[in-house]
């Protein structure tokens, strides 16, 4: 694909995927919020939150693992529809 049909905003999409997944990751060693993984109940307070409410959002690795892979996806089809892909 050539520099000027790149687009430049699903990297920053993806790289912004990734750290969310390396952040969900350095996360989990915390066992309150690991619990939920294991079938436990999340103790009240910050884990709780970090875990019930929209902040879920700031470590959500599950869902940045489907966002990273579906662009990756878009850009490589993007790449192999181009008149250039051999």
């Amino acid at each position: 694909m050539s520099p000027r049909f790149r687009l430049r905003s699903l990297d920053g999409l993806r790289g912004l995927a990734a750290v969310i997944v390396l952040v969900h990751h350095a996360l989990l060693v915390i066992p309150a919020l690991a619990a939920p993984y294991y079938g436990q109940t999340v103790q009240p307070g910050l884990p709780w939150l970090l875990v019930h409410t929209p902040l879920h959002l700031l470590w959500a690795g599950t869902e940045a693992v489907y966002l990273f892979f579906i662009l990756s996806g878009l850009v490589l089809t993007l790449a192999a529809r181009s008149a250039s892909f051999t």
